[in-house]
């Protein structure tokens, strides 16, 4: 199967008991040994599809830490006033690591885009226009199947319905493997997409925005 290995999780964490690096499939399939997880239908796609989420935790966790060593003076105040020698070490500690985090940090973005390029090339593929805006709002802009039913006014489960439906033929390209090739169009296509759902869900926001302000009592 194709999945595309994540440098930064082998950056970030231990390799596991047998020399491996970590891969965020392989605890998948530990937790569903462990905890009984019924039986998922498409679960090699369904888990290659989650790997822009992946891609993204590994960028926050990356980015909060680079956050918190290149703004040192704001968490440092109360050591300063009891200890100005210490506020000196702390700055020389974190100047120390700040190179390699930056560092880390632009491989984690360029993982990112290459992981949402990866998802929504597959995504693209798709010939449903359903389809493409429901897996688009998903797994590219993260959005929980409740809150996209709710979007396009729709009872709670007809987001699921019809990811059920599009992962049938994202589970068939999936495995045909022949559908990331370089295709500029798809790029651009995502990138429509993903307006499309911002746009969607703006307007649903704001209809409830209005519905609360004028709600009579």
């Amino acid at each position: 199967m194709d999945r595309r290995v994540m440098k930064t999780s082998q950056m970030l964490y231990k390799p596991l008991p047998n020399g491996s690096s970590l891969d965020y499939n392989r605890i998948y399939d530990v937790i569903d040994e462990v905890v009984g997880t019924k039986k998922i239908a498409y679960k090699d796609a369904e888990r290659f599809m989650y790997q822009y989420k992946d891609a993204m935790r590994n960028y926050a966790f990356i980015r909060d830490r680079y956050d918190y060593l290149s703004a040192p003076d704001e968490y440092m105040e109360t050591v300063v006033l009891r200890n100005p020698e210490r506020a000196l070490m702390v700055k020389e500690a974190h100047g120390g690591e700040l190179p390699g985090v930056k560092w880390l940090l632009d491989i984690s973005a360029r993982e990112c885009l290459r992981m949402r390029t990866a998802v929504g090339r597959l995504i693209c593929m798709l010939k449903d226009e359903k389809q493409r805006l429901v897996m688009t709002a998903h797994y590219i802009c993260m959005a929980d199947w409740k809150h996209i039913s709710s979007v396009f006014g729709h009872q709670d489960r007809w987001a699921k319905d019809i990811h059920v439906k599009a992962m049938k033929v994202v589970d068939g390209l999936f495995r045909n493997g022949d559908w990331y090739a370089a295709d500029h169009a798809a790029d651009q296509e995502i990138d429509i997409l993903i307006r499309e759902w911002k746009i969607a869900e703006r307007r649903w926001l704001l209809a409830q925005k209005e519905r609360r302000t004028y709600r009579v009592p």
